[in-house]
């Protein structure tokens, strides 16, 4: 699920609703009175900035003491307001800068870094003045700083202006600073957790919220199903429903609620399965997954070793004799489905060898079953039972057709004990059809017909 940036409760400014549509950059345009002053990039060493006399103190595209909006993903363009701080007793008649713009995405991860510079003045003695250096566009909840800075100013003189700065003869009217972040306003992102499952139980859900712009230090407030509340930033052992989120800033800024969807693992459907049993000729069986996945992991020993599955057949192969498969699915959040055993039985070991000759005439013997199936309920939904009733041992194959002639699934192969076996079927996911079941064995061939009606 996408991230949510939350926008705050203010409303736009003028000046935002005026934007036109302009090609989108990190820098939009510089104003003619610095133009001149950007064309000098050469910069003297910073050992002989020596004045000291104005220091930059924060820069910002809103009124810090304001509430700014702005909608998540938006493209924004702003004015970046430079606060300059004039530590001697005349006034300035401009102050410039020169770095790179180095923007961040809500998630911290660097997106790009342009040169940047700007010019403007005049900046008032004894006074920490705000200066309009030049407009900025960028994306809502990006994250801007400025690096490697280096500052220079004019004298007193009123000649002395934003045309005339040449940093390669500015010094010691000049300074470097490491870093700047701008504030560009209250902004969040909210981000609902992924479910995951521990030991294939389905764990709780999570959810969080990163703030960011505005003024620290933020407040958190969340809202949920059954009078939930928190003041974390980060919330777990949720039960699934909807959530809200808002945070509120130093200046009381806030941030509009949002809704933030947590869901908890489930568990894959559990496998049906076609059974081959062990025979008088091989002493193994096997079991292949009719409904197997890509992705899925499978495993035949209840969850001992797992198999994840790709393409083609899904065969346990050389199983032995009595050996009670049990098969279950994991998918990728670790959630496991329930058991489906192979077969309603464990897997039916090859029966002793009898000779059941029931009469003899000239010279041949005649072989007598009395071989009967059943099919209940029918018509059925998604579940069936076939019930085959013997007086002997007998090797007997159980298949279900379509109504058209086209096998549909093997259900048995292998050895049918005297008694009465059962067989069950399970077509959940099929669409309501007929179907012919037939049973063959070295005596009799026995069919009928099954209504599934949904």
């Amino acid at each position: 699920m996408s991230n949510v940036l939350l926008r705050t409760i203010c409303s736009r400014s003028l000046s935002q609703k005026l934007i036109t549509a302009m090609a989108f950059a990190a820098i939009i345009f510089i104003s003619p009175a610095s133009a001149l002053a950007q064309k000098t990039t050469t910069f003297p060493s910073s050992t002989s900035c020596t004045s000291n006399d104005l220091s930059l103190v924060s820069a910002s595209t809103v009124n810090p003491n304001e509430c700014t909006s702005c909608v998540g993903g938006d493209s924004v363009y702003r004015t970046l307001r430079m606060a300059i701080n004039n530590k001697t007793g005349s006034t300035r008649t401009s102050f410039a800068f020169w770095g790179s713009l180095v923007t961040y995405s809500a998630a911290g991860v660097r997106i790009d870094s342009v040169p940047i510079n700007g010019c403007g003045g005049s900046i008032t003695a004894n006074a920490i003045t705000t200066i309009p250096m030049k407009t900025l566009g960028y994306k809502c909840g990006e994250r801007l700083v400025i690096k490697n800075l280096f500052l220079a100013w004019t004298d007193a003189n009123s000649k002395s202006t934003c045309a005339t700065i040449n940093s390669a003869l500015i010094a010691p009217k000049c300074g470097t600073l490491g870093q700047i972040e701008i504030n560009t306003g209250l902004s969040a992102t909210a981000t609902p957790g992924t479910p995951t499952c521990s030991q294939g139980v389905a764990a709780l859900g999570s959810a969080s919220v990163v703030p960011s712009g505005g003024k620290s230090p933020y407040t958190v407030s969340w809202t949920g199903p059954n009078s939930f509340t928190s003041t974390s930033l980060s919330i777990s052992n949720l039960s699934a429903g909807s959530y809200s989120v808002q945070v509120t800033d130093a200046n009381n800024c806030k941030t509009s609620w949002i809704p933030v969807t947590v869901t908890e693992a489930s568990a894959p459907t559990a496998p049906t399965l076609s059974v081959v049993a062990p025979s008088f000729c091989s002493a193994t069986g096997s079991v292949t997954v009719t409904n197997p996945e890509v992705g899925l992991q499978y495993s035949i020993d209840s969850g001992s070793n797992w198999t994840t599955y790709s393409s083609g057949a899904l065969t346990f192969a050389s199983l032995a004799a009595g050996s009670n498969p049990v098969v279950k699915v994991k998918n990728a959040t670790g959630c496991i489905s329930s058991t489906t055993a192979a077969c309603t039985t464990t897997v039916i070991a090859p029966p002793a060898i009898t000779e059941v000759v029931t009469s003899a005439k000239l010279g041949t013997a005649t072989l007598e079953s009395e071989l009967q199936i059943s099919a209940a309920p029918n018509p059925f939904d998604n579940n069936v039972r076939f019930t085959i009733s013997s007086k002997v041992s007998e090797r007997a194959t159980l298949e279900l057709y379509n109504i058209n002639g086209q096998k549909v699934r093997t259900l048995f192969e292998g050895y049918i004990r005297p008694g009465k076996n059962y067989f069950d079927l399970n077509l959940n996911g099929n669409a309501a059809a007929e179907y012919i079941y037939k049973l063959r064995t070295g005596s009799a061939v026995k069919t009928g017909k099954l209504v599934r009606t949904q």
